[in-house]
């Protein structure tokens, strides 16, 4: 929706102990009328949704590159 573009969101990568070899949960804390805070996570298949797609090769950076890039 209009009322959310060029809002500031945060968010967090949370990272399993087996990380990298288990995918990690991604959160998006500031309600912005698409994402619930209070969710799970993001169905992503960077994310622990998709452990199937996972690769132990992404980097917690890359992730967060990504998601601002899908943003943008």
């Amino acid at each position: 929706p209009k009322e959310y573009e060029g809002g500031f969101y945060l968010g967090k990568i949370i990272c399993p102990p087996e990380y990298p070899a288990k995918a990690p949960n991604i959160r998006i804390i500031t309600e912005n009328g698409q994402f619930n805070p209070k969710g799970e996570g993001i169905c992503l298949s960077v994310s622990n949704f998709h452990p199937e797609s996972w690769n132990p090769a992404w980097k917690v950076s890359q992730i967060a590159v990504g998601l601002v890039s899908f943003w943008n």
